[in-house]
């Protein structure tokens, strides 16, 4: 990691508001920051010192990981999540007693953050999951994967703890009137309209309704004359409905081989970033123009994760220094912590 912009860092952290500061400083957080480093055997003083900064939002925290420390997405995803649920959280909270323009002067201004799907009560997850499947489902088709994977949850675990909604929303998807694609399509030889309902009906008077392979579904997307002249988006909702359909309807055969936390009603698309929740990215405290990002992909200050010294020497060197600048800080601080885990880090690549 580059020097320079490890103490630029601590000297941002420094100079936040002493609220701010005090708080993301004293016993009780560090004991949370270090059980949850303990639970998932990861140094993550610093990244709590980025995040407090604003050089990396919450959104963000998770791909962040995933680079640094070489593990699967959904670890990363658990681990940001108790981040802010633990720490930041509680930070928001404390500021807001005391002085809010702490708050914006910290970590900027945020979105209210909102309840998980999964933790609503069960009468209002029911009764969201019966209003997509009735008149929601076109739209819900469209979402990102982001906010299908919270959704899918939900519903399982809806599933899960009153069956007899998976009979009503098996009913609600085979009877649903809402119009998927823009031209009618041909059932029995007539013109029908080209509801949800339609297009299941004109896949099992073809297929069947036992449970069918992907290459079944890729025959059909591309075999039926139904099909034929539909733009690419609209024959991307149908593929996506018919494997909605597999999904529910055959579980838990559908999901047969797939590993628990990959389960999923709602197809997901292979995503080029995540999101946690419907948090925006903290504005940056570097001057945004210094660097380029492509829209919408996370803000990974990447050069600075991997940035070894090429030698024993500079190595040395590098220690040295971030010994030196330990003196400056107290003991107990996050500053001191971070500082003590980079030099631990460098010592055993050494």
């Amino acid at each position: 990691m580059d020097q320079n912009y490890f103490n630029y860092c601590l000297e941002k952290f420094n100079d936040l508001p002493d609220s701010a500061r005090e708080f993301l400083n004293k016993p009780d957080t560090a004991e949370i920051v270090k059980k949850i480093e303990n639970k998932y055997e990861l140094a993550l003083s610093f990244l709590v010192v980025l995040v407090a900064i604003s050089e990396l939002g919450f959104k963000d925290i998770s791909a962040y990981l995933e680079r640094k420390y070489k593990i699967e997405k959904s670890r990363s995803e658990l681990i940001a999540t108790e981040i802010i649920d633990k720490i930041f959280i509680p930070f928001f909270d404390q500021q807001e007693l005391s002085n809010p323009e702490d708050i914006k002067d910290a970590l900027a201004e945020e979105e209210s953050i909102p309840e998980p799907l999964i933790n609503l009560p069960l009468r209002e997850r029911r009764q969201l999951i019966l209003d997509i499947f009735s008149e929601g489902l076109v739209k819900t088709l469209e979402a990102e994967s982001s906010e299908l994977k919270e959704l899918n949850l939900a519903i399982f675990k809806t599933f899960n703890d009153d069956p007899l909604v998976e009979e009503k929303v098996e009913s609600l998807l085979y009877n649903n009137q809402e119009k998927l694609t823009t031209n009618n399509l041909v059932l029995d030889s007539y013109p029908a309209s080209p509801t949800i309902a339609n297009w299941l009906k004109d896949f099992i008077k073809l297929y069947g309704s036992s449970l069918f392979s992907e290459i079944s579904l890729a025959e059909y997307l591309v075999r039926s004359p139904n099909l034929k002249n539909l733009p690419d988006s609209e024959k991307q909702l149908v593929r996506k409905l018919l494997k909605l359909y597999r999904n529910l309807t055959f579980f838990p055969e559908s999901m047969d081989g797939v590993l628990l936390e990959n389960w999923e009603l709602f197809p997901l698309e292979v995503a080029t970033s995540d999101s946690l929740g419907k948090i925006n990215k903290i504005p940056d405290s570097l001057n945004s123009s210094s660097r380029e990002e492509e829209p919408d992909s996370p803000f990974i200050p990447e050069e600075k994760i991997d940035l070894a010294p090429q030698d024993n020497n500079e190595r040395g060197q590098l220690i040295s220094n971030l010994e030196k600048s330990l003196v400056k800080y107290d003991v107990s601080s996050l500053e001191h912590k971070a500082l003590q885990q980079e030099i631990n880090r460098l010592k055993r690549e050494a």
